[in-house]
């Protein structure tokens, strides 16, 4: 609505609106807009709602003066004027009434509406047409497809917009953070907005595939998991191929076209910074690079848990619905050693499990 206006709209909290979800006020301008989701609805019910909407306009005060309705069911041009005559005067025309196709139409003229929201930008068909057209120029194709599936388990919590700044900035990036707490995933999801701008991913697991892997001309994204090993600092590479990867990092930060994302477990960085000397000092192409990700907000943990059990396979409805109405989910919530590796492994586990398991057994 505002790329459509011109204009800075004001949006209003879930609850009783008075028929108002959206609102441009200036002046003796009162535009009004409204959000219908009738997707998997009729047209006959859409209509019913949108005769209650237009015998509450005339009590609003001010009144308005224009009335956008969005709505996500599909609409013909007999529809949009039938829709267009119940809400006049307030609606002034037929385009006034926006269908799916005019939303998706308004969402491709403004692709920055997309970027704004991760998962609506995620769940674009023209952003899935260009990741996994630059995944066929990778030898990576299998994993980038596997990190588009598993997209849809991923919350944007309040990190996401520091790892972003520090990639923009920097052109490198150290996640660092406990075990399971979503720093591989972090590094994914960044790859996939890097993918649809039409770079290249390399996954590696060594220093010299970094370097066998960079070519001068391609705008590459390289992705060094666990760079400093899985469990203890005796994995990680030595002194020489250390030095090599402090080279690669400068070489990728003064060439155009260039990312370079490390993640490591926080203790394992801490462990290395008082074991080498070259990490201790404080060089800012290094320390700037480092991006901390610590607990999560209630509110991305209740996301976190949401989406898993969306999607899991396998879940006994009769089990799901116990959970919920026995609010099963603040002990997982609130859980000190919340972990969103647990959950993942523990549905997992749950689906893979035979049918003729104890059913008195606890299913999470």
């Amino acid at each position: 609505m505002s790329a459509f206006l011109g204009h800075r709209v004001e949006s209003f909290a879930r609850g009783k609106d008075g028929g108002i979800d959206l609102r441009y006020s200036a002046g003796r301008t009162h535009v009004v807009g409204q959000a219908k989701h009738y997707l998997q609805s009729s047209y006959s019910s859409l209509v019913s709602i949108v005769k209650k909407e237009r015998a509450a306009l005339s009590d609003m005060s001010p009144k308005p003066t224009r009335y956008l309705l969005y709505t996500s069911h599909p609409l013909n041009p007999a529809r949009k004027a039938e829709l267009h005559r119940i809400l006049s005067p307030f609606s002034k025309r037929p385009s006034d009434i926006f269908g799916i196709e005019d939303i998706e139409s308004v969402l491709a003229a403004n692709p920055q509406i997309e970027e704004a929201h991760y998962k609506l930008w995620l769940s674009s068909i023209r952003v899935l047409e260009r990741i996994l057209g630059s995944a066929t120029r990778t030898r990576s194709r299998i994993r980038i497809e596997e990190i588009t599936d598993r997209s849809r388990y991923f919350v944007a919590h309040q990190k996401m917009p520091d790892a972003e700044k520090i990639l923009r900035n920097e052109k490198c990036l150290i996640i660092s953070g406990p075990p399971g707490i979503g720093k591989t995933t972090m590094a994914e999801m960044l790859a996939l907005r890097l993918l649809a701008a039409g770079y290249s991913a390399h996954f590696v697991t060594r220093v010299d595939e970094l370097e066998s892997e960079a070519r001068d001309a391609e705008k590459q994204l390289f992705i060094y998991d666990d760079f400093l090993g899985r469990t203890n600092l005796r994995e990680a590479p030595d002194a020489s191929s250390q030095e090599r990867l402090f080279t690669f990092m400068r070489w990728v930060k003064r060439k155009s076209g260039k990312y370079l994302i490390l993640t490591t477990r926080e203790y394992l960085y801490r462990e290395a910074r008082v074991a080498n000397e070259r990490l201790l000092e404080n060089r800012a192409d290094i320390i700037n690079c480092v991006l901390d990700v610590e607990g999560y907000t209630r509110a991305t943990r209740a996301r976190i848990l949401y989406n898993h059990l969306y999607w899991a396979p396998g879940i006994p409805s009769d089990a799901l619905s116990r959970f919920v109405d026995e609010e099963g989910y603040w002990k997982i919530i609130n859980h000190s050693n919340f972990n969103p590796r647990w959950i993942a492994d523990t549905l997992t586990r749950i689906a893979m499990a035979p049918d003729d398991q104890d059913e008195s057994a606890p299913w999470i």
